[in-house]
């Protein structure tokens, strides 16, 4: 009977991620393509997580990639560190501003256990929409 539940146990443990999908990389490489017709700034890709803070559990920025500036038509390369990642699951998020004052915000993405579950990512910035792709 111990065994039935050990083994049970292993194989919920295990599912969580599959070794296909776990590239056990400590850093991930974050593209960013500009196509709003209008130059991004301040653009920033960071790794939000649910943190315990003042007793209750929040979503909080955990990692971040600073880009900078975009021109339109162009892309630029960030890179996200595991530095200061926890072992709980999260996701990411984009922000970027137009020189209008526009506001871009997209939230994307899985992390398990506190691992990249992607080589790389390409995102593409238009003006009503992020698109992700996985690399």
């Amino acid at each position: 009977m111990k065994n039935i539940v050990a083994t049970l146990f292993a194989l919920v443990m295990a599912s969580c991620i599959s070794p296909g999908d776990y590239v056990g990389k400590d850093s991930i490489d974050i593209h960013v393509e500009n196509q709003t017709g209008s130059e991004l700034t301040s653009v920033n890709v960071f790794v939000v997580q649910s943190t315990l803070i003042n007793g209750k559990y929040q979503n909080a920025r955990t990692d971040s990639s600073y880009i900078g500036t975009i021109a339109t038509l162009k892309t630029a390369k960030g890179t996200l560190q595991e530095k200061n990642i926890q072992g709980v699951d999260g996701g990411y998020l984009l922000t970027a501003t137009d020189k209008t004052g526009k506001n871009y915000s997209k939230q994307f993405g899985y992390l398990t256990n506190g691992a990249f579950l992607e080589k790389g990512l390409y995102l593409i910035v238009k003006q009503d929409t992020v698109l992700i792709k996985r690399l």
